[in-house]
C-alpha cells in the first residue's frame, strides 16, 4: 500500500502529479486504548473461518449500513465459545447459530457467542450476525464516505481496513492468523451506482429502485484485504495475455470526470502484469480478475484482485499490482514483518522503472529510495513488538518501504540475479506459505537454498540491525598492482560490520574495470591486478549498497583538485591546487552535462550553490590552462 502524507477529500484533474511521491502510509492517530483492547482479545482463536457471505445495503448519500454476515467455520479445538471482533458502535439486531437464536455478549469491540452445545475439534458451525449502524464513526477510517467530488455531487463509499479496521464494519477475526477460505459479497446500492468488489462479478440484479452486485471470490483472503467501494463509476476493461496462453481481464472502475486522465495510464497495467508474470510466475488470482477502483484516499491500497487508487500513475499501479504476489497471496505473518509486503512492492516498482521505462527513470527513483532509506541512522526495518500499535512506525516510508526495498536490492547483489529470482519463485511457490502467511525467516531460508549462502549476518545487519555504513576507499597504483584499502564506519553501534560485497570502478579516459570486493571486517586492504594507469576510483558505481561513500587517492600530487564538503547539501567548494580555474563542468552519473560555469577571474578557489540539485552522484570537471582534473561528489537532499 502506498499513501500520501495527507488525505485527499476531492479528486481534481491531473492527480497524477500528486500521486508521484506516495512516500508513506499515514493514518490519523488512533485511540491507543481501543487498539489495546483489540489486541487483548483472543477473537477467533478456537475457529478456522472457511467461508464468509456479506450482505451489505449501502447508499453513498448516507452513513448508515444495514448488513448481514454469515460466517461458516471449523472448530480447531473443542470449544463452547466463539469470539469475533466487531466494533461496539454497530448494533447487533439478531444473532443466529446454525439457524437458531443464541446467547451473545458484545462489548469492548469483541463479540462473544455462547454455543448451545460445545463443539469438538473439526466440527463445523455457522454464525449469522444481522447488524446495522454508522461505521463511518470510527478512528481507523476503515469505512469512509465522502459527500461528493469537485465535478460531481454524488457520494462515494469505500473501505480500507489495513491494519486494524476491518472489525469496524464487519464481524471477523481482525488479525494475521487466519485467512477466509472463500468469500461472497452481495452489495445492494441505488440504481445508477456501481459497486467494486473482490473476485469475479457474478451478477447484477435489479430490485426496484436498487440493485445488488454479487462478487464471488474463491481464493484465501486475509481480513484486511476484504473491501468494496460504491459511487457512479464509469468502467472499462483491458485484457492481458500471457505466454502460457492464459488471459486476464483488468477491470477499471473510475470516476467519470477522470476518464480523460486515467484511461491511458491504466493500460500500463498490462505491461507491468506481464513483467511480474515473467519474474515471479502466474498472477495468483488468474481464475478471476485484476482491477482498480478509484477512491478518495491518498495513494492506493492493494485489495485482493481490485486495488483502490487515487489515480493511475505508473509507480502506484506497479506498487499495488506487486502486492498481489507479495502481501496478498503471501501475507506478512506479523506486523513486525510488514516489510515483506511494502518493501517488496516498493522494490517491484523500482524494477518496473528499470525494465519498462528508461534508465533515467530507474536512476532517479532508486536514488530517491536510497535517500529516504538513509534518512535515519537508528531504527530497524523489523518492527519491535511494542511498536506494532504505532501505525506511523509500521508504515514508515524510510524503514518499511524504502529501506525494505534497498535490503532486497542488496540481497540481489549479494547472491546474484539467478539465485535471487529463483529464491523468490521458490518462496512464492512454497505450499506452506502460498495463500497463507510468512515471516522474514521464511524468505531468508528460500534465498539461502537457492544461493547456497548463509545469510544470517546479512539479515542480522540489515533487517534486524540499524543504520547503514559509511565506506572510505583509499587507493594508489604501484606498477601493475592497484592497492585499495576499504574502511567501514558502521554509524550505528548495534552493528559492528555490515555484511555486503563492495563494487568499485577503476578507470581512466580510455579504460575501465569493475571489481567486486568481499569484506569481512571494517578495515580491509586488497591488491588488484591492473595493466594500465588508472586516474580515478569510484565506490558502488551501480548503486547496489546502501552507504555513504568517500574516495581518497593517496598518491595524487600535492595541490591536486579538492571538492568539499563531500557529500554536500547546499554549497560545494572547489580548490584546484594552485592553478587558476577557467571552466567548471558538472555531469550526471550517466554522462549528461548538468551545469557549466566559466570562471572569469584568476582564482583557484570557487564555491557554487547546490541547494536545488537532485540527490545523487555528480562528476565535476575543472579545466585550467594546461589540464583538466575530475572529481566526484555526492549530493544529499537537505
Amino acid at each position: 500500500m502506498q499513501r500520501l502524507l495527507i488525505f485527499l477529500f476531492v479528486v481534481v484533474p491531473y492527480l497524477g502529479a500528486m500521486g508521484q511521491e506516495l512516500t508513506c502510509k499515514q493514518f490519523e492517530t488512533l485511540h491507543k486504548h481501543q487498539k489495546s483492547s483489540l489486541f487483548k482479545s483472543s477473537a477467533g482463536e478456537s475457529i478456522d473461518i472457511t467461508h464468509v457471505t456479506l450482505h451489505l445495503d449501502v447508499d453513498p448519500s448516507q452513513n448508515d449500513l444495514t448488513a448481514k454476515a454469515v460466517i461458516t467455520f471449523k472448530a480447531m479445538t473443542a470449544t463452547s465459545i466463539v469470539t469475533l471482533d466487531l466494533a461496539d458502535n454497530l448494533h447487533i439486531d439478531s444473532l443466529l447459530y446454525n439457524g437458531t437464536s443464541t446467547v451473545f455478549n458484545h462489548q469492548f469491540d469483541v463479540l462473544t457467542i455462547t454455543l448451545p452445545q460445545p463443539l469438538t475439534a473439526n466440527e463445523r458451525g455457522r454464525i449469522q450476525v444481522n447488524y446495522s449502524g454508522d461505521p463511518t464513526n470510527n478512528p481507523y477510517r476503515s469505512y469512509d464516505r465522502s459527500k461528493g467530488r469537485v465535478e460531481d455531487t454524488t457520494g462515494v463509499i469505500w473501505t480500507l481496513s489495513q491494519p486494524y479496521g476491518a472489525h469496524q464494519w464487519w464481524p471477523c477475526k481482525d488479525g494475521l492468523t487466519d485467512k477466509v477460505d472463500s468469500l461472497d459479497m452481495y452489495i445492494t446500492i441505488p440504481l445508477g451506482m456501481k459497486a467494486a468488489g473482490i473476485g469475479s462479478l457474478e451478477q447484477v440484479e435489479p430490485i426496484g429502485t436498487k440493485q445488488t452486485y454479487h462478487w464471488k471470490h474463491r481464493y484465501p483472503i486475509t481480513t484486511y484485504l476484504v473491501a468494496f467501494a460504491v459511487t457512479n463509476y464509469d468502467e472499462f476493461t483491458d485484457w492481458v495475455r500471457f505466454p502460457s496462453g492464459d488471459s486476464l481481464p483488468i477491470l477499471n472502475y473510475i470516476f467519470p470526470e477522470y476518464i480523460p486522465f486515467g484511461r491511458d495510464p491504466a493500460r500500463e497495467t498490462v505491461r507491468i502484469m506481464q513483467l511480474f508474470d515473467s519474474l515471479f510466475g502466474a498472477y495468483p488470482f488468474i481464475d478471476e480478475k485484476y482491477g482498480h477502483a478509484q477512491f478518495l484516499r491518498g495513494g492506493g491500497m492493494e485489495h485482493q484482485t481490485m486495488s483502490f487508487m487515487v489515480d493511475w500513475n505508473f509507480g502506484l499501479v506497479a506498487h499495488e499490482l506487486g502486492h498481489q504476489w507479495f502481501g496478498d497471496m503471501i501475507t506478512c505473518g506479523s506486523w513486525q514483518d510488514l516489510w515483506l509486503n511494502e518493501g517488496f512492492a516498493t522494490y517491484l516498482t523500482l524494477l518496473s522503472y528499470d525494465i519498462l521505462l528508461s534508465h533515467d527513470d530507474w536512476i532517479a527513483n532508486n536514488l530517491h529510495s536510497r535517500t529516504r532509506a538513509m534518512q535515519y541512522r537508528t531504527g530497524s526495518v523489523f518492527v519491535q513488538a511494542a511498536d506494532t500499535l504505532d501505525e506511523n512506525r509500521l508504515f514508515s516510508s524510510q524503514f518499511t518501504y524504502h529501506k525494505g526495498a534497498q535490503i532486497l536490492h542488496m540481497l540481489r547483489w549479494t547472491v546474484g540475479d539467478s539465485a535471487f529470482f529463483a529464491g523468490l519463485r521458490s518462496y512464492l511457490g512454497d505450499q506452506n506459505l502460498r495463500y497463507g502467511f510468512a515471516r522474514s525467516h521464511d524468505l531468508k531460508e528460500h534465498i539461502e537454498r537457492s544461493s547456497g549462502n548463509d545469510l544470517s549476518d546479512f539479515f542480522d545487519d540489515w533487517l534486524y540491525g540499524e543504520g547503514y555504513p559509511s565506506i572510505t576507499a583509499t587507493w594508489h597504483q604501484s606498477g601493475d598492482k592497484l592497492v585499495v584499502r576499504l574502511q567501514q564506519d558502521t554509524l550505528a553501534p548495534s552493528v559492528d560490520h555490515y555484511s555486503v560485497p563492495v563494487e568499485i570502478l577503476v578507470k581512466n579516459q580510455d579504460t575501465k574495470a569493475y571489481f567486486r570486493l568481499e569484506t569481512e571486517s571494517n578495515d580491509t586492504t586488497f591488491t588488484l591486478p591492473i595493466n594500465w594507469l588508472a586516474d580515478s576510483l569510484f565506490i558502488d558505481p551501480n548503486y547496489w549498497i546502501l552507504s555513504r561513500n568517500y574516495v581518497i587517492h593517496d598518491n595524487q600530487p600535492a595541490g591536486d583538485l579538492q571538492l568539499y564538503p563531500n557529500p554536500t547539501l547546499n554549497d560545494l567548494t572547489i580548490v584546484n591546487g594552485n592553478t587558476p580555474i577557467q571552466q567548471i563542468s558538472v555531469y550526471t552519473v550517466d554522462g549528461k552535462l548538468f551545469r557549466e560555469i566559466s570562471v572569469n577571474r584568476a582564482t583557484n578557489v570557487f564555491t557554487m550553490n547546490t541547494s536545488e540539485w537532485i540527490a545523487g552522484m555528480y562528476f565535476v570537471s575543472v579545466q585550467s590552462e594546461n589540464d583538466v582534473r575530475t572529481g566526484r561528489i555526492i549530493h544529499l537532499n537537505p
